[in-house]
């Protein structure tokens, strides 16, 4: 069972996401604090992140590059949720590493097809 760490500080958007993963058959994992990404994500094996954009103390692509730069979570596909889906988040995450944004206006099951595709794309290069 994949295991999926959802980080948003909204808890009804951070409970509406992780309700329809575990619907899904997945195993959840969620927090409301960016800081804690990288230990979460190092102390638990995660096969997913789901990382909000906007988020309080932290510049979560400063988040994103901490776990693509280290070789414990590097493999870690990253989806960022976002309430706006400007062109510009969407440059940034790919040139970091993150792998596909999800709208706040989308949850659903666009969320679910989004997070197979990530997991089935990243377990097709692991076996490679």
């Amino acid at each position: 069972m994949a295991r999926i760490l959802v980080v948003d500080d909204s808890p009804d958007l951070r409970s509406d996401l992780a309700t329809i993963l575990e619907d899904a058959g997945l195993d959840v994992v969620e927090t409301e604090d960016g800081d804690q990404v990288f230990g979460i994500s190092v102390s638990e094996s995660h096969n997913l992140v789901l990382l909000d954009v906007i988020m309080p103390r932290i510049n979560v692509f400063d988040a994103l590059v901490t776990l693509k730069d280290d070789t414990r979570t590097c493999p870690i596909p990253v989806i960022m949720v976002t309430a706006k889906g400007w062109a510009e988040e969407l440059v940034m995450t790919h040139s970091l590493g993150g792998v596909k944004h999800i709208t706040n206006s989308c949850v659903g099951g666009n969320v679910e097809l989004r997070v197979d595709c990530a997991l089935r794309s990243d377990h097709e290069q692991k076996s490679r």
